[in-house]
């Protein structure tokens, strides 16, 4: 009886251990595979939604004065310049930055799955000032398919805007500074 019950506890042990190894192997590949996902080398690097080619975001930041020109594709690395400062075109090539932007582009912009601002009131003043913003303009086959454009505040109106796109607008402006 005392063999049984330590054999059941060798084994659940062990049994514990490989599904421990096997949820961190499963946090770097991830086993599920959508039609947004292109496995490259053994890393996952997330597409372009809705069978787009390209995508550019124009980001225009207040703080430089300057638009920062992002080009995604689904076949190289992101690539930015500043069209102003900063012209030397400058390559991203961690696939964590390119999949939260494309994340972020797939979510916002193409898909609409989620709104990027939340709840908009009116004020009782104005707030003039010179907002940043981002504009994202997609291409199917090099004819542009959309073109988007978000300013991040207003004059006249207090936005409380989605988290996870705030999350995008401070990964764009941390990637030029």
């Amino acid at each position: 009886m005392k063999t049984i019950i330590l054999i059941c506890i060798v084994l659940s042990i062990i049994s514990c251990n490989q599904s421990s190894l096997s949820e961190t192997k499963d946090d770097t590949f991830p086993k599920v595979i959508d039609d947004n996902m292109v496995v490259k080398q053994d890393t996952v690097k997330l597409i372009l939604a809705k069978n787009l080619d390209r995508i550019v975001i124009e980001y225009w930041d207040n703080i430089n004065a300057n638009t920062f020109v992002f080009v995604i594709s689904n076949d190289s690395d992101i690539t930015f310049y500043g069209e102003e400062v900063s012209k030397e075109i400058r390559h991203i090539n961690s696939i964590a930055i390119h999949n939260h932007i494309v994340a972020s582009v797939n979510r916002f912009y193409i898909n609409k799955e989620e709104k990027i601002v939340l709840k908009r009131s009116k004020r009782n003043y104005l707030k003039s000032s010179e907002y940043p913003d981002i504009r994202v303009i997609g291409y199917r086959e090099g004819k542009e398919v959309f073109n988007k454009h978000t300013q991040i505040g207003n004059e006249e109106y207090d936005l409380e805007f989605n988290p996870k796109f705030i999350a995008f607008y401070e990964l764009l402006s941390g990637l030029i500074r």
